[in-house]
């Protein structure tokens, strides 16, 4: 879990931080859309994972 919010923390300085500058928002959607799926990915893998050891089916 400690690892899932680290990156959200990286996502919203990256976000701040590309909103904050001169690319435009069409640059930004097309860097943090794929950084946002990553991190969903991770995400629910994790949770998955912990569901499944306490209850292997």
């Amino acid at each position: 879990m400690q690892m899932v919010r680290l990156t959200a923390l990286l996502l919203i300085v990256l976000t701040i931080g590309i909103v904050l500058g001169s690319l435009g928002w069409k640059i930004a959607l097309a860097v943090l859309i794929p950084l946002v799926f990553v991190w969903l990915m991770i995400w629910d893998e994790k949770s998955y994972l912990q569901n499944y050891h306490k209850h292997p089916y």
